[in-house]
Formats: C-alpha cells, sequence, structure tokens
C-alpha cells in the first residue's frame, strides 16, 4: 500500500477527477448562460450541450466517490498499521525492561558468587592453618588434623562451586545484554517505521478530502445543469412578441 501512495496510484485517480469536476462546473456555467441567453433559439444544440455537461458531472460524482471510498478504506488499514506498529513498539519496550532487570539479577547473582569465591579462599587458608597445627602437634592432633583435611574438601568444593556460576554468569550477562540491544534495536526500527505510515495516513486524509470535494462540486454542478436545462422550458419575449 505505501509503495503504491509513493508512486502516486491515489494521485493519478484522484486528479483527473478534480480536473474533470472544475472542467464540468464551467460548462455547467456556461450552459446556463447560453440557456439564458439563447431562449428558445438553436434549442437542440443547447439542449444537447446541457445533456452533455449533466452526464459528465454524474460520470464525476461516481468517479470520485468510488476513489474517496477507495481512500477511506486505504486511510483507515493504514491507520490499523500504524497502531500494529505502536503497539509492537510497545512490546519491545517492555522487553527491553524486562531483559534489563534480568541483568539486574544476573549482576546480584555475581556479586553472591563472588561472596562463595571470598569465602571458598579464606576456608582453604582455614584448612591449611589447621593442617599446619595438626602436624606441629603430632599424634594429639589426629582428629585436628581430620577436621582440617575436611574443611580443605570443602573449599575445594566451594571453589569448583563459584567458577563455575561464575562462568554461567558471565554468559547469562552477556546473553541478557544481546538481547537488551535486539530489543532497543527493534523498538527503534518500530517507532522509525511509523513515521512515514503516519505522513501516508495525513496524506490519504487529504486525498478523500479532495475527492469528496470533487464530488461535492460536481453534484451542484449537475443540479446548476437541471436548473439550466428547465430553463430551456421558459418562453423568452422576442422582437415579434
Amino acid at each position: 500500500m505505501v509503495n503504491d501512495f509513493r508512486t502516486g496510484s491515489y494521485s493519478a485517480r484522484a486528479r483527473p477527477v478534480a480536473d474533470s469536476g472544475a472542467a464540468v462546473a464551467h460548462a455547467g456555467i456556461v450552459g446556463g448562460e447560453f440557456a439564458a441567453i439563447g431562449g428558445n433559439s438553436n434549442g437542440d444544440v443547447v439542449d444537447e450541450a446541457l445533456a452533455d455537461v449533466s452526464t459528465a458531472a454524474e460520470d464525476v460524482v461516481d468517479g470520485a466517490r468510488t476513489v474517496a471510498s477507495a481512500l477511506a478504506d486505504h486511510r483507515r488499514a493504514t491507520a490499523e498499521s500504524d497502531a500494529a506498529l505502536g503497539a509492537a513498539a510497545a512490546h519491545a519496550r517492555t522487553a527491553v525492561a524486562a531483559v534489563g532487570e534480568i541483568g539486574t539479577a544476573v549482576a546480584r547473582g555475581e556479586a553472591l558468587v563472588g561472596a562463595l569465591a571470598r569465602l571458598a579462599r579464606q576456608t582453604q587458608r582455614t584448612a591449611l592453618n589447621a593442617s599446619i597445627e595438626a602436624a606441629r602437634v603430632g599424634d594429639e592432633g589426629r582428629a585436628f588434623a581430620a577436621v582440617a583435611d575436611a574443611l580443605r574438601r570443602l573449599a575445594e568444593d566451594a571453589a569448583t562451586a563459584a567458577r563455575t556460576a561464575a562462568a554461567e554468569m558471565a554468559d547469562a550477562r552477556d546473553e541478557a545484554a544481546r538481547a537488551g540491544a535486539a530489543a532497543r534495536r527493534a523498538s527503534d526500527a518500530l517507532d522509525d517505521a511509523r513515521g512515514p505510515v503516519r505522513d501516508l495516513v495525513t496524506s490519504l486524509g487529504g486525498l478523500w478530502e479532495e475527492a469528496v470535494g470533487t464530488a461535492a462540486a460536481a453534484t451542484a454542478c449537475a443540479a446548476a445543469v437541471g436548473d439550466a436545462r428547465r430553463a430551456r422550458t421558459v418562453h423568452f419575449p422576442t422582437q415579434n412578441d
């Protein structure tokens, strides 16, 4: 539909109607004046001319109304397209906001993973100190050494979990950033697309008003032609009367 408008198809359909309406209006005025001046002389010529003008006026009315109806339909469809684009842009902005919330949640998760990594390092130091102390005590420190070994294994497991979680959080952060960028691009593209569509709605409205005006002018012309034809039945005095 946009391409049809840009190539001037609507203007091409509306302009001849408008031009014909102007021509018919002029012909009607001339025909009326001719009828009034000519009186009953040259009646056949006047009647034929007025009949032609009347037919042309009716054709212009029909053509203008057809064009106006088509323009109204396309204007309505274009307005619906604009509304759909607006709704899609709103959904895209909602997606941007949702992705932003995901990014915030990922940042909080990364902070927790960092805390877990620090706890693992602290536990590793505690296990190391406990092992040193158990070795210094000797046999009496065997139980203490067992505790220190358990702490070491716990620290290693925590460190492994922290590294895995950190990698997953980094991937999630990158994915959220890509999704957010894509949603913003979609939102911007939809907003940009609405501009030409709105311009088209306005232009179609102007063409519709022009077609309606042409139909009204042609209708008035047809009425004037009818008055002129009726005036042909009036007897105008001559020198012989």
